[in-house]
């Protein structure tokens, strides 16, 4: 042991003599510490007492491996679709990641983002069938540390205007609805646009309310119906025609027992066409859309008068009760009013557009005061509002027309009895000769069809009372015949406001003059009927002038009524 501590510090270069005891020790200890040996170099000395135990030398650290960053968790990115009806819509994120919607609802994206990663949600292809426009809102921003869910689209039905080109239109009133309300009064040819627009998917169906008036006009539509796809509808229109009148129509007795029915070219008043019927027409309605003439015969019945090649046909349309039958057609021509002299019956009928000649009674009421009288004159507002009819002893009642063309209860207006009506073409006015030979003129209240009493002129220039009065189709004069003083006078209607009547102008020598009648369509254009001869002539009461341009004689008879037949 003493050998080994020996040939240590010689190793060292610092040897000693050799020495026993605690001086060994204490010396070994310096050189090892001189040494180097448990510390560095430059550390100060350390004596450690003998038998001071010492740990073993602690192994260095070994190296750590690098760590890999954790991957970030990536985050859903979707919303919710609302008002969604067609079908189509695409969606994308950030122009990409397309996502194909078909219902309401919520909706996410196939690609998740990662924190940080920007989205923008936009529309793709909008909806169709029915069209429609969705738009995105809250749909960019930056992903934080939560899925996205609040992006909202939100889908909007299109909606499309409906416009119709009219042309040919020389008349005033016209009304076009589309789906049966939504009027659109139209004043002048061109483009017109309904107010209410028609979603995508919606149907559409244009058609006439109301014909011109003031000239009487037939329009009719083209292309008026579909389905609203994804544009405005521009391809309707509306295409009016002023008719002539086609035919003049002559109910006659002859003799005594002999039923006479002739129709005459309303062109040239030749070719007529007589046809003896077995019962007598006294009162004859014309339908406003010239298809055919209604008869109102004597014995309680109507019938359908339709024209032949050699003969025209008179079929029994519909039976009343008894007596004496007048009639008055509605200017949509869907409804014929009739009322019954013997038992008072007011009729309603009902016109089929596909087979006009069979009525379909729709209403039939008892119109008291109205029974036991030989002739009731009945005249029906040009607009379809109203109804009037002239009681003996009771003068004119009221009757308004409902929306199903039936007649609501009567209102008694209070005037003295009358024998001939007309109703200017605006509906303004109306003028009754009464069996005082008086002319009255009455302002009718649009609302309520109740009549006020405006004006009152001299009817008759001798004895005896007028029998019939006309207006023409601009409503500018007022004609009438006086049997009994073989003439014919008109006045021009100088305020259609009031009805207000400038001086009349009278033609003379009229042999029984007993009905007159204006093409409704021509300016002044008039037919008078005599017991002798049928004219047709053009008259202008302002100058004070007139000049027949066609006539032809007729069968000496008792004439009951006449007609125009336009087209």
């Amino acid at each position: 042991m003493l050998m080994q501590q020996h040939t240590a510090l010689a190793t060292c270069g610092a040897a000693s003599p050799p020495r026993a005891g605690r001086w060994v020790t204490a010396l070994l200890a310096l050189a090892l510490v001189a040494c180097g040996g448990g510390g560095d170099s430059g550390s100060a000395l350390a004596f450690l007492p003998a038998g001071t135990p010492t740990s073993p030398a602690t192994p260095p650290d070994s190296p750590t491996a690098p760590t890999t960053p954790a991957t970030p968790q990536p985050f859903a990115i979707g919303g919710t679709v609302s008002g969604l009806k067609g079908s189509g819509l695409v969606l994308l994120n950030n122009g990409g990641d397309a996502l194909p919607v078909s219902a309401d609802g919520v909706f996410t994206f196939p690609t998740a983002l990662a924190q940080g990663a920007p989205y923008a949600v936009s529309v793709q292809s909008q909806p169709g069938g029915p069209s429609q426009v969705c738009t995105v809102n809250a749909g960019t921003g930056t992903v934080a540390d939560t899925a996205i869910t609040g992006v909202m689209v939100v889908c909007a039905t299109q909606a499309f205007t409906v416009n119709v080109t009219v042309s040919g239109l020389d008349g005033q009133g016209l009304v076009l609805q589309n789906n049966a309300g939504d009027d659109l009064a139209v004043s002048a040819n061109g483009k017109r646009q309904f107010a209410t627009r028609v979603a995508a998917g919606s149907a559409y169906a244009v058609t006439v309310k109301s014909q011109p008036r003031m000239y009487t006009q037939f329009c009719t539509v083209s292309q008026g119906s579909g389905t609203a796809a994804a544009a405005d509808i521009d391809d309707v229109s509306v295409a009016c025609a002023t008719p002539a009148t086609q035919s003049v129509y002559v109910s006659a007795l002859l003799g005594s027992s002999v039923s006479l029915l002739t129709r005459y070219s309303g062109v040239d008043l030749s070719d007529p066409v007589s046809t003896i019927i077995p019962i007598t027409f006294t009162s004859l309605a014309a339908d406003p859309k010239g298809r055919l003439v209604f008869g109102g015969s004597d014995n309680g019945r109507v019938y359908a008068i339709l024209q032949g090649n050699n003969t025209d046909s008179a079929n029994p349309a519909a039976v009343g009760s008894s007596g004496t039958v007048t009639l008055g057609s509605h200017p949509s021509g869907d409804y014929l009013y009739a009322i019954t002299g013997g038992d008072g019956f007011v009729t309603t009928y009902g016109v089929p557009p596909a087979t006009p000649g069979t009525l379909n009674l729709l209403q039939q009421r008892v119109l008291y005061g109205a029974n036991g009288t030989s002739v009731v004159p009945l005249a029906v507002d040009p607009l379809g509002r109203f109804v009037f009819v002239g009681i003996s002893g009771q003068g004119l009642v009221m009757l308004p027309i409902r929306a199903d063309g039936t007649l609501a209860d009567s209102v008694w207006q209070g005037t003295p009895n009358v024998v001939s009506i007309a109703i200017h073409p605006s509906g303004a006015c109306l003028y009754a000769i009464g069996t005082d030979g008086l002319l009255h003129t009455f302002s009718i209240n649009a609302s309520t069809g109740a009549l006020t009493q405006t004006a009152l002129t001299q009817a008759s220039f001798g004895s005896g009372t007028p029998t019939s009065l006309a207006i023409d189709g601009r409503g500018r004069m007022l004609s009438l015949v006086d049997t009994a003083n073989q003439l014919q006078y008109t006045r021009a209607i100088t305020d259609a406001a009031t009805g207000a009547l400038g001086v009349p102008f009278a033609i003379n020598g009229l042999p029984g003059p007993v009905a007159t009648a204006f093409d409704p369509s021509r300016d002044g254009v008039n037919y008078l009927l005599d017991s002798l001869n049928l004219y047709r002539r053009t008259i202008d009461p302002v100058a004070g002038n007139y000049a027949n341009t066609l006539f032809t004689s007729v069968t000496p008879s008792q004439i009951k009524a006449m007609v125009l037949l336009n087209r």
